[in-house]
């Protein structure tokens, strides 16, 4: 009974366990770097949102105040005409 055999490709040089260490250990470097550079991209979108977010408040309230002034102006100014039209 004869049995599988099975070729080797022996002529192929292996990597030494110092340079397995050294590939693996410039993977975790590369994915590390990457890793950062999506949290700062993270962190960018996330201050471009908050800025947005206040910039749109800031403009709502200046609308606001401007909107309560020119009705207060417009207040003063007919308790003003009220007043000249009773001395008249």
């Amino acid at each position: 009974m004869t049995g599988i055999q099975t070729k080797h490709f022996n002529w192929l040089r292996k990597p030494t366990l110092w340079q397995e260490a050294q590939a693996r250990r410039a993977r975790r470097q590369a994915m590390t770097r990457q890793f950062q550079a999506i949290d700062a991209l993270n962190a960018n979108l996330a201050a471009a949102a908050s800025a947005k977010i206040a910039g749109m408040a800031k403009l709502a309230a200046e609308a606001a105040v401007a909107r309560i002034q020119a009705k207060a102006k417009a207040k003063a100014d007919q308790a003003a005409d009220v007043r000249l039209d009773k001395t008249v």
